[in-house]
């Protein structure tokens, strides 16, 4: 059961005064166009609460009491678009994420070129959305990409004993709509977490929320699930900062070898940031400066071997000791470089989430 009680939405269209509702399985349950604002605030995207209590299936989400539980949207695009809310504990976030994600993925490949072919891909859809076990579901009416509305609300009937659906009723007078469509199949997007709270207008969505705990308790958290990922960041530093100390020494004695140690200069940057795109994902800024402090022993081990390798070459390397150079271009470049991988966790998801939304575009 979803269950707001005395609830004061800042939005755009909401209502200035309390509002209550309760929402629950059964039967499909349609909002009125000219309670738009009740969707929307379910959706949980650009709203906030002034007062009130905020429940889903018991959990109260605003004021928040239970610090462990968490919730995430998933919207899926193929022939329908519908939007799912999940709740799960904080432990379990990221490995229930992938798991959605991965389940109605693997129906990507399932054939559109006839009607019925569309027909059973939306059957299918419906049918894992289920399996899935959403908090709930939202479908608009409105919306461009749901072409089979008709046939669709009649199957998601089906589901209604299980999943808490919720329909937004079509506006009646006609309008030309301006919602943009992602015509991609199977396109899934995750939501950012409900902005709930006190606010004077509705803000763009945060990008972290408010930590669950102390930095201290993030910290451990953060280094207990991801420690065997650190130690693996220990072996491509490696390869990148030896080689970019040796690059300069060698281009002076031997050049032959300046090509391998470039290559591996480039494949072992390129590892470490394809490392951390996996799994640099944050629910917070502790989490982000947790991440980053243990990304930075990781490099500081590496940097340390690194230079151990360096003066073995320097000593054993009679072309390299005849130099007699401070090489100070290696060290430099060494110490850019450390710093590029002690802060990729700071700009890799930056940059990953760019890439996606210039695809996305495409």
């Amino acid at each position: 059961m979803i269950e707001l009680l005395d609830g004061i939405i800042l939005a755009k269209n909401a209502p200035k005064e309390a509002v209550s509702f309760s929402l629950e399985k059964g039967t499909l349950n349609y909002i009125p166009y000219s309670e738009q604002y009740k969707f929307n605030f379910l959706m949980l995207k650009n709203q906030s609460l002034d007062k009130g209590v905020f429940k889903i299936n018991d959990i109260q989400i605003y004021p928040d009491e239970n610090s462990e539980t968490s919730l995430f949207f998933l919207s899926v695009n193929s022939l329908i678009r519908i939007h799912l809310c999940f709740l799960c504990p904080n432990s379990e976030k990221k490995a229930r994420v992938k798991e959605v994600q991965d389940q109605l993925i693997l129906l990507r490949d399932l054939p559109v070129e006839t009607d019925e072919d569309k027909t059973n891909k939306i059957i299918a859809i419906i049918n894992r959305v289920d399996e899935l076990s959403p908090a709930y579901a939202l479908f608009d009416l409105n919306d461009s990409v749901n072409n089979y509305a008709g046939f669709v609300e009649s199957e998601l009937a089906k589901h209604a004993a299980n999943i808490n659906i919720i329909i937004l009723e079509k506006k009646t007078e006609s309008v030309d709509s301006a919602i943009e469509v992602d015509r991609g199949d199977i396109s899934l997007s995750i939501g950012d977490e409900p902005v709930l709270g006190k606010e004077t207008k509705p803000k763009k969505q945060k990008i972290f929320k408010e930590p669950n705990g102390p930095f201290l308790k993030e910290f451990v958290h953060i280094f207990k699930e991801d420690k065997s990922a650190f130690a693996a960041l220990i072996v491509p530093s490696i390869s990148v900062l030896v080689f970019s100390m040796l690059s300069p020494l060698y281009a002076q004695t031997n050049k032959i070898l300046l090509v391998p140690f470039i290559i591996a200069i480039i494949i072992g940057f390129v590892l470490y940031m394809i490392m951390v795109y996996r799994f640099a994902e944050f629910e917070n800024r502790n989490q982000m400066i947790s991440f980053t402090l243990c990304n930075l022993g990781s490099v500081l081990i590496g940097y340390g071997a690194s230079l151990g390798i360096y003066f073995l070459f320097l000593n054993f390397d009679q072309d390299i000791k005849a130099l007699q150079s401070k090489n100070a271009v290696g060290i430099i470049v060494s110490i850019i470089l450390a710093l590029l991988l002690v802060t990729s966790p700071i700009y890799v998801p930056f940059i990953s989430r760019l890439i996606k939304k210039l695809f996305k575009k495409k």
